[in-house]
C-alpha cells in the first residue's frame, strides 16, 4: 500500500498479515491504513526507525551548509527541481541528466565507504519527498534516516514525516515545511547550535549501530503477543 504501482496486491499481503497475531509497522499512521484495507489484527508494535550496524568509529562533522541525500531522482522527483541555493550532495548509482544547479552528484558506496565520506563531509543528511508523495512521507520509516545518524549526521527532515517526533524530541536535527525555511534558519545558525545538534546524534548513534532498537522490537512483540 505504500507505492500505487502495488496496491492491486494489498489484499494478497494483508490476507497474509492477518494471519499473525502480532505486526510490527514502521508508524501508527501505517497501522491505520492496514485497517483501511482489511487488516484484522488488534495488537502491534511500531518499529520507529531502523538500526545501522557499524563497529566503526567516524570523525566529527563539521558545520557546512549543505544536504546529502540517498536515493535515486527517479523515485525522488524533488532532486530534478532543485532550486535551493544549497548545494544537495546526491548518492545514487545513476548519474542523473541533466542535473539542476547546486545538485553534486557523488555515486554509490558500499556502505562503511558512504558513512565515512558521509562524516567527512559534514552538514545535514536530507530526507524529503515532493508534494505528490506527503502520503508516503507520513507512514513509513527510511533506511536512511539511521545511515545518516550513524555517520554522525544532523538531520533535515519535512514536516510531517512519521519520524519527526523522534528528531525533534532527541534534538537529532531540523524539522522544516519548506526549503526556503531551512535556508533561513541555516543562514542564521552558528556552529554551536550545529554542533551541539551533532553531539545528540552521537549520544543516540550507539542505539542505531548495536542492534538495540530490534531488539525492543521484538522483544515488544513478544510480550505484546502474550498480554
Amino acid at each position: 500500500v505504500m507505492y500505487k504501482e502495488s496496491r492491486p496486491l494489498a489484499p494478497q499481503f494483508i490476507a497474509m498479515l492477518n494471519q499473525a497475531e502480532v505486526i510490527i509497522v514502521p508508524s501508527v499512521a501505517m497501522y491505520e491504513v492496514l485497517k483501511k484495507h482489511g487488516l484484522t489484527v488488534k495488537k502491534y508494535v511500531v518499529q520507529g526507525i531502523w538500526d545501522h550496524l557499524t563497529q566503526k568509529t567516524f570523525v566529527s562533522p563539521t558545520f557546512q551548509r549543505q544536504l546529502h541525500f540517498l536515493g535515486s531522482p527517479e523515485r525522488f522527483n524533488f532532486v530534478n527541481h532543485w532550486q535551493s541555493a544549497l548545494p544537495l550532495r546526491l548518492y545514487t548509482q545513476k548519474l542523473p541528466r541533466p542535473m539542476c544547479a547546486n545538485v553534486l552528484y557523488e555515486g554509490y558506496f558500499e556502505d562503511e565507504v558512504l558513512l565515512a565520506k558521509l562524516a567527512e563531509a559534514g552538514g545535514f543528511g536530507l530526507v524529503w519527498h515532493s508534494d505528490d508523495d506527503l502520503d508516503y512521507m507520513r507512514i513509513y520509516s527510511p533506511y536512511k534516516l539511521g545511515t545518516y545518524l550513524a555517520a554522525g549526521l544532523p538531520i533535515v527532515a519535512r514536516r510531517g514525516f512519521a519520524q519527526a517526533d523522534l528528531i525533534e524530541k532527541h534534538g537529532l536535527g531540523l524539522v522544516v515545511s519548506s526549503f526556503d525555511e531551512l535556508e533561513r534558519v541555516l543562514e542564521t545558525m552558528t556552529e554551536e547550535t550545529y554542533h551541539k545538534m551533532a553531539q545528540c546524534v552521537a549520544d543516540y548513534r550507539p542505539f542505531l549501530t548495536q542492534p538495540y532498537h530490534t531488539q525492543q522490537i521484538l522483544s515488544q512483540a513478544v510480550a505484546c503477543l502474550f498480554s
